[in-house]
């Protein structure tokens, strides 16, 4: 298997592709049958790519197990937290601050 071929694969599929494919594969399906759950436009570079690294119905042992490595590296999700403060609001562009309010919780009649 070459490592650049196996990179490409995991870019080319999404990670639900790739679980699909390997359930597929288990259930039986031939590469033509797998790649049904493919959109069409997609399938010739897909099956190439399998193809070329090995990864089709009759090597299982191999095929199975790349497969859901793609699909766990594509599920995973990153961590977004903040860096620090917002910054603020140039006073060009900031909206107008609300009036002061009163110590009574409704407001007051005009």
């Amino acid at each position: 298997m070459n490592d650049e071929v196996l990179i490409r694969l995991g870019k080319l599929l999404t990670s639900s592709e790739a679980a699909q494919l390997a359930a597929r594969y288990a259930d039986g399906d031939t590469l033509t049958q797998a790649l049904h759950g493919i959109a069409l436009a997609r399938r010739p570079e897909i099956r190439a790519v399998l193809e070329a690294c090995g990864v089709v119905p009759t090597n299982l042992q191999v095929a199975i197990p790349v497969l859901r490595a793609v699909q766990g590296a594509g599920s995973r999700t990153t961590d977004i937290s903040r860096s620090g403060p917002c910054p603020a609001t140039s006073p060009t562009t900031a909206a107008s601050p609300p009036p002061p309010r009163t110590s009574c919780s409704r407001p007051e009649p005009r």
